[in-house]
């Protein structure tokens, strides 16, 4: 009975799977993209707070891929935390990045709210219902 219920513990929904897995899929692309950006900012030189920002990008992209496998392959509530992590912190360096390249017009904040929002709620409301299940 006890194994039983460890391996229920482990079986997320299938609508949460498939969202994982769609934005599992998409942050390695966007990594790609940002590790892209960092080289070449780097070799462009086009200013050192820029490639930093580059560099900071692409180490939230990992942070997430790495939350959202451990929330997709170990069911650990942990990656759920780094997802929300990854995207305040995300918020904040897009709102730099924002401010330096093209101005903080209302549509790049909304953006970056966006941002901040989408991936974190949709992630919460998909998993509610195993929450207690994931430890």
């Amino acid at each position: 009975m006890k194994e039983k219920i460890m391996e229920e513990k482990r079986k997320l929904g299938t609508g949460l799977q498939v969202w994982l897995w769609i934005i599992f899929v998409l942050n390695i692309i966007t990594a790609l993209g940002a590790l892209a950006a960092v080289v070449g900012s780097a070799a462009l030189g086009v200013g050192p707070v820029y490639t930093v920002l580059c560099v900071v990008s692409f180490l939230l992209e990992i942070v997430l891929i790495v939350g959202i496998a451990m929330l997709l392959f170990k069911s650990k509530k942990v990656g759920f935390y780094m997802i929300c992590g990854a995207a305040v912190i995300g918020f904040v360096v897009n709102l730099i990045t924002y401010g330096l390249v093209s101005g903080l017009t209302a549509i790049n904040i909304g953006r970056a709210v966006v941002g901040l929002v989408v991936c974190p709620l949709v992630t919460y409301l998909l998993a509610k219902n195993d929450w207690d299940y994931l430890s």
